[in-house]
């Protein structure tokens, strides 16, 4: 992947299960049975929180990324939100991803860091942007980097 390269992860539908499983994980009190009673009209319940959508396509994407980027090791090194339009339970959402750029440092002891930056793009079915997250990867790499 360049930088500047899109690439689509998927399309996936938000499942009552897993809203409830990220609500637990994140200790937020309340059941995917609340958010069912808490409906706003026909098509389904608004999901209260939404960094929910940031979890979709995530396993998808770093199966792709450490095929793309041999590394001998990583962190998240933090991302940002935005979110645009509700998402409720039931609805399909369509991930994307863009390589924004990538920084070299010299490491001292964990080798060369390679800093990537991605834009995450989330679209309901209507083509709607419901969100866009901004993320950056920090990879670790033994061999000695020709930067100067």
């Amino acid at each position: 992947m360049n930088v500047g390269e899109e690439k689509k992860i998927g399309n996936f539908r938000i499942e009552c299960g897993a809203v409830e499983k990220f609500n637990n994980a994140v200790s937020y009190p309340r059941t995917s049975t609340m958010l069912l009673n808490t409906k706003t009209d026909s098509e389904g319940s608004n999901i209260q929180l939404p960094t929910f959508i940031m979890t979709l396509g995530w396993g998808e994407f770093l199966d792709t990324y450490s095929t793309l980027f041999p590394i001998s090791g990583g962190v998240h090194g933090g991302s940002e939100f935005e979110n645009y339009h509700p998402v409720k339970i039931g609805d399909v959402i369509s991930v994307k991803v863009k390589y924004l750029n990538i920084e070299h440092r010299e490491g001292k002891k964990a080798g060369n860091m390679h800093i990537d930056k991605f834009e995450m793009f989330y679209n309901n079915l209507s083509s709607e942007l419901v969100g866009k997250s901004i993320f950056t990867l920090i990879r670790f790499s033994a061999e000695k980097s020709s930067i100067e």
